[in-house]
């Protein structure tokens, strides 16, 4: 399966050379697929207010690393239907802002590190 390719701001990718719009596949969509989800926050899109993440039920909980990782956990279980678990590996808050890296597995074992927040 193909998808638009995204960069870490979530703009679209434009080949510079040829001017299309650059694809990606396999791995590289579930690994975009996922950090959209967690750094798109609930109320940020005007067309779906309800969609995304709660971002101030992660700040509430910055101080309890058990906490977020049940939050995420239960955010990406009920957003994608071949996930398993996430195990958050280190957060960092600063001020309103919270980046967290976690890793998570997937129920066909392939293993998928990102961050969220922090910007």
């Amino acid at each position: 399966m193909k998808d638009v390719q995204m960069d870490n701001s979530g703009d679209i990718v434009i080949d510079n050379e040829s001017g299309d719009i650059s694809m990606i596949s396999s791995d590289s969509e579930l690994e975009q697929h996922i950090y959209s989800l967690l750094n798109t926050f609930v109320g940020e899109l005007s067309w779906n207010e309800e969609l995304g993440l709660n971002q101030m039920q992660l700040l509430a909980s910055a101080n309890d690393k058990n906490a977020i990782q049940s939050i995420l956990n239960d955010y990406l279980r009920s957003n994608l239907t071949n996930f398993d678990t996430l195990k958050v590996i280190d957060m960092n808050q600063q001020n309103r802002n919270i980046q967290i890296n976690a890793e998570i597995k997937m129920i066909n074992g392939q293993s998928i590190k990102t961050t969220l927040g922090g910007d």
